[in-house]
């Protein structure tokens, strides 16, 4: 069997190549890998960056479609399965016996920017060159997939987890999953689909009235054992044809439709809130209709209301679930963490039918006897590799690692009793919270006192305590170089004391104003080094540093790939440090603190 694997630029196609060599070698399976680029410099003698230069992207894509051809010629004789990571931008044919594995990350659609590869397009910003070709070669890979694995950022590691995706180790997973339009126009993709999940121990496949056509409903359907069949109704006009169908599977019926027509209702859900009614008034509209199970799956505004929810659950565990829903996926921890103990839980592989349903990836990692969970705080998370990096050190103590999206007026103790309830156990802190984080404290160790900021916090007690690791990040990444005198630091915020601390000669600039602060005059400088402090979602009100300034590294404390700071390093010609070692150094000294 030979897999292409497909996905954007950037999602970590080559290391993944790696981390599948090692999962079947220490299962002694025979397994092949290659990269086409790495095949492409190899035959050609030049690296990718010289063939875009020397010849353009249209002979880059024509070596693309030859070499390719000549790999799967010369690998199909051999013994075990093969896997071929291709360019983002590979548009040749591939061959009907080829399987497609599309690889994603939840950051796909926020886009990258490169320092280290060809630019497609010189004449605009990085930024835009990758969105510019997103949406097409995002159709591509939907139409010719055949398998996806979405990916929790950070996880570019070799670990226990990733096997399940690939169909190398069993598991009771329970829970389910919707199967998709796109998921029945590709024959084999479906019954991939089916294999996969069987193999999980899934316990329902979900088909859904307002999602396939009766007759695809009825197909799928047969395609899977009766007991793992479940017919859920959301149209408002239902099919008598679907309505008979279904008596031979488990339904769900939505209860705004109105009276249920089976004599016995496996699941009554409950999923649009009446104008002013509050979660526990739903409830109680959904517990007075007679069901076997209870789902209440409505949007959820606020923690406080998650805890009404949750409250509703764990009442009657056996008889209710709780999926709160928010329109860009907030709740995905809760339902990852939380989900496992619910008889009806959605987990999705891709996209899924909702935002808030956990990806495959993160429903399986959560420690099966978890007492807790360890998180991230801040807004935005989603491109946190916080609950990859610390997920070993938890487990150990089966403790859950996970993202929550927290901002500046919801941090208060209120909200974090929620989630202490909840199980939050300790938290890495991060913008635009470590000084809010410290209303919330009853301690506060001296070096986040002198810093004024907390970014780790961990429950005792007598309450939650708190430090800040931050300095020690902020030295590990200044030691990578020699650092010169005419130092600059572009925006900070929140760190600009961290940033003085160790830096206590460098000149900082507010972003927004595009000024030297803490000076009485403002005088020209020509900085070596700018360390950027400025975010992407910040961007919009703030200013560029001057056009004159010219430094030789840009040390970016940011480290997700779509960071400005990339893309000011490479306008000004500047080597790029990014703020991954800062990250993992301040991640140490969070976990020392947490053990102690």
């Amino acid at each position: 069997m030979i897999y292409a694997i497909v996905g954007h630029r950037g999602v970590g196609k080559t290391s993944f190549l790696q981390r599948l060599k090692n999962y079947f070698d220490v299962r002694m399976q025979p397994c092949h890998v290659l990269d086409l680029d790495s095949e492409i410099e190899q035959r050609t003698g030049q690296t990718i960056p010289e063939i875009f230069k020397n010849n353009g992207e249209p002979y880059f894509r024509n070596l693309e479609r030859t070499i390719f051809a000549q790999v799967l010629e010369e690998v199909s004789n051999n013994s075990g399965i093969k896997f071929i990571a291709l360019g983002a931008g590979f548009d040749g044919a591939i061959p009907g016996g080829v399987r497609v594995l599309w690889l994603r990350r939840p950051t796909d659609r926020a886009g990258r920017i490169f320092v280290d590869r060809p630019r497609l397009d010189g004449d605009i910003a990085p930024l835009k060159e990758f969105m510019n070709r997103y949406d097409a070669r995002d159709e591509r890979f939907r139409k010719i997939y055949h398998k996806e694995i979405m990916l929790s950022e950070g996880w570019d590691f070799v670990n226990d987890f990733e096997p399940y995706l690939l169909g190398l180790k069993p598991a009771s997973m329970g829970g389910c999953v919707t199967v998709l339009p796109e998921y029945v126009q590709n024959p084999r993709r479906l019954d991939l689909f089916i294999e996969e999940f069987s193999v999980l121990g899934v316990q329902y496949f979900e088909l859904r009235d307002d999602l396939l056509p009766d007759d695809v409903i009825a197909h799928v359907a047969s395609k899977i054992p009766a007991e793992k069949v479940l017919i859920s109704f959301r149209k408002p006009e239902r099919s008598s044809n679907l309505v008979e169908l279904s008596k031979m599977y488990a339904v769900d019926w939505a209860s705004e439709l109105g009276e249920s027509p089976f004599d016995k209702t496996a699941i009554l859900s409950l999923h649009v809130r009446k104008p002013d009614e509050s979660v526990d008034e739903a409830a109680e509209r959904l517990l007075s209709n007679k069901a076997e199970h209870y789902k209440l799956a409505l949007p959820v505004e606020d923690f406080v209301e998650l805890w009404s929810g949750h409250r509703f659950f764990t009442e009657d565990p056996e008889r209710r679930s709780f999926l709160p829903m928010s329109r860009h996926g907030r709740w995905q921890w809760y339902r990852a963490f939380h989900g496992r103990k619910m008889k009806v839980n959605f987990v999705r592989r891709g996209e899924g039918s909702s935002p808030d349903q956990p990806l495959l990836f993160d429903y399986l990692r959560m420690p099966k006897r978890a007492i807790g969970f360890a998180a991230v705080l801040g807004d935005p998370v989603g491109h946190s590799r916080t609950p990859a990096e610390h997920s070993e050190f938890f487990r150990e103590r089966e403790v859950a690692t996970v993202a929550i999206q927290m901002n500046e007026y919801e941090c208060n103790s209120l909200n974090m009793s929620v989630l202490q309830r909840l199980g939050l156990v300790a938290a890495a802190v991060t913008s635009p919270l470590k000084k809010k984080i410290m209303d919330v404290c009853t301690y506060i160790d001296k070096k986040a006192l002198d810093l004024s900021a907390v970014n780790t916090i961990i429950q005792t007690p007598s309450g939650w305590n708190g430090t800040n690791t931050d300095v020690n990040g902020v030295e590990a990444m200044f030691a990578a170089i020699e650092m010169p005198e005419e130092v600059a630091v572009w925006g900070g915020g929140g760190t600009r004391l961290v940033l003085k601390k160790v830096l206590p000669h460098a000149h900082f600039f507010s972003a927004r104003r595009g000024e030297e602060i803490w000076v009485e005059k403002q005088t020209p400088m020509q900085p070596e080094v700018v360390v950027w402090a400025l975010g992407r979602s910040r961007v919009d009100t703030s200013q560029m540093p001057p056009v004159e300034w010219r430094p030789k590294y840009v040390m970016d404390l940011n480290y997700s790939e779509d960071s400005p700071g990339l893309e000011y390093a490479l306008e000004v010609g500047a080597k790029y440090i990014s703020g991954k070692s800062l990250f993992r150094a301040q991640a140490r000294m969070q976990r020392e603190y947490w053990t102690r």
